[in-house]
């Protein structure tokens, strides 16, 4: 068992080209830890500083962003939800989950990609599908908040996006911008650029509640094709993100999933994310200027 642990290990650490990738891949299978705050603080003691909210379903965040947000309690119009987190941990899920517990209370912004409209998509809905051209003359112009280059494809976010949906009715608005590039770029677009009452900026990052060597072995190469460039994506992120985020969610997902390459959705996840989402909606109201 453990020469197979081994085999696995120099498998993924090969085919991942970056030396820090190599590194962090190597302290993640070797100590295998869960997917938890409390858990990943053996490898990164930046994560020793998160508690759970409340005892909540799986929340966490630090005493002292838990002092910011109660600074911030019934004071701003907007939110900006910025949920990040590794390749299939539920980003999507955790989204879909607020907007079926509480429709009309978050928007997503839209994003632009170069990449083929695939069936049922919609444009300016799903994506704002451009052609290469066009997308790299908007770059050109500082169009975009933060852009990057995936699978061949180019992926943006559209700062005219952001200020539209701003102006919509919803009083959350959620971006799935990456943290490495896009956190930084949002938050910069709204300090020194955007026009207009600034939105708060609230930052979570989901991760999939289970051990390690479970997430790189069986549920990553089950929902995606490119597993091998994601898992050294994923080990940076997991690296970081206790110093960048403000709120850490730990997604349970069910073993099973339809379909080699099916996209995870809040179908694939148990029922105890409906209490999470539900937490997250309960923080983000209290942040938010209430009307009588």
């Amino acid at each position: 068992m453990l020469r197979k642990h081994i085999a696995v290990i120099l498998y993924f650490v090969k085919k991942t080209k970056k030396i820090n990738s190599q590194h962090l891949l190597k302290q993640l299978f070797l100590v295998d830890p869960k997917l938890t705050p409390n858990e990943l603080s053996k490898i990164f003691p930046k994560y020793k500083d998160f508690n759970k909210i409340e005892n909540s379903y799986s929340l966490w965040t630090q005493n002292k962003t838990l002092a910011r947000l109660t600074k911030n309690f019934g004071k701003h119009q907007k939110i900006m939800l910025l949920i990040s987190g590794i390749s299939a941990g539920g980003k999507d899920a955790v989204r879909e989950k607020i907007q079926e517990l509480k429709p009309g209370f978050l928007f997503k912004a839209v994003t632009a990609t170069t990449r083929e409209i695939r069936k049922n998509e919609k444009n300016k809905v799903d994506y704002y599908f451009y052609n290469e051209k066009k997308f790299l003359q908007e770059a050109k112009n500082n169009k975009f908040i933060e852009q990057t280059n995936f699978g061949g494809n180019l992926y943006g976010s559209p700062k005219r996006s952001f200020d539209d949906a701003l102006l919509r009715s919803e009083p959350v608005v959620c971006s799935h911008v990456e943290m490495k590039d896009g956190w930084p770029g949002v938050e910069n677009y709204f300090k020194n650029e955007y026009v207009g009452e600034k939105p708060f900026i609230l930052k979570v990052f989901v991760i999939p509640n289970m051990k390690f060597s479970q997430y790189a072995n069986e549920w990553l190469p089950k929902v995606r094709k490119d597993y091998i460039d994601r898992i050294g994506i994923a080990a940076k992120e997991i690296s970081v993100a206790a110093s960048n985020t403000d709120v850490i969610l730990t997604n349970k997902i069910l073993n099973s999933v339809s379909g080699s390459n099916s996209r995870q959705t809040s179908k694939s996840t148990p029922k105890p994310l409906k209490k999470q989402a539900q937490k997250l909606i309960n923080l983000m109201l209290k942040i938010i200027v209430t009307t009588n």
